[in-house]
């Protein structure tokens, strides 16, 4: 089943050049699917009553065109099953009959109060229905980010209250705020990212009031890692618009 989002895009969401800001895009992706599992019965106050719920693992978006402000769009995500402990979501974002931004993510299902991935059991997944197209046109379930690189330029950013979901960490589209700040203190004010694949690896919890954004640049893709001295919290690969 196709699940579909409308949203107009608000002034909060955008830079100073009036378009939508990475981690705005984020949250609006994030606030698809969680649409999508409450119109099935597997909504966000389920979690409180099962203490299960879902965590991303992996996202990889391309931005052929950034939205602007006040421009409708509309949201459509769906899923294409179950490999393993991994389920995978697909989304791709119209302005119009326009596809400007395709993303495809992976997410683990996991005990809250353990902190630990559990296999999904078919009757949480079956009611999204399975569909075989996929949004991204890349391998996301077997690509590795680089970790073993020392910075070149980095940034330091401070954790915030409202950086903080429902589950006690930093939610993982803020991920997405704190290498946009990086990218901005970085490169120069003007670079947009029109492609990013993140792997998230650890959380942020509340004990965290400081972390590190750094970069390697290459011809190609620029990988980035999010860190502070005593482990990495996600690692990824961008590619900045000419």
């Amino acid at each position: 089943m196709r699940f579909k989002l409308a949203h107009e895009v608000k002034f909060f969401e955008t830079d100073p050049a009036l378009r939508m800001k990475l981690g705005s895009l984020v949250k609006l992706l994030q606030e698809a699917a969680i649409s999508h599992s409450g119109a099935v019965g597997q909504g966000a106050r389920k979690v409180q009553e099962t203490g299960f719920a879902w965590v991303l693992h992996k996202l990889g978006i391309d931005i052929f065109r950034c939205p602007e402000y006040g421009e409708e769009l509309e949201i459509v995500t769906w899923s294409t099953g179950v490999k393993g402990l991994k389920a995978r979501r697909e989304f791709r974002v119209f302005a119009g009959d326009e596809a400007i931004i395709t993303a495809s993510s992976l997410w683990f299902y996991i005990d809250v109060a353990r902190k630990q991935v559990v296999r999904i059991p078919p009757g949480i997944i079956d009611p999204y229905g399975i569909e075989t197209e996929t949004a991204l046109q890349r391998d996301l379930d077997n690509w590795k980010a680089d970790t073993d690189f020392l910075p070149e330029a980095e940034a330091l950013i401070t954790t915030r209250f409202s950086d903080y979901d429902p589950l006690e960490h930093v939610n993982n589209s803020v991920y997405f705020d704190y290498l946009e700040t990086a990218i901005f203190r970085c490169f120069n004010r003007a670079a947009r990212v029109k492609s990013v694949d993140m792997f998230f690896a650890k959380e942020i919890s509340r004990e965290i009031e400081t972390i590190s954004a750094g970069f390697k640049t290459a011809q190609a893709s620029n990988s980035f890692k999010i860190w502070n001295s005593a482990q990495i919290f996600a690692c990824g690969d961008f590619i900045l618009d000419a």
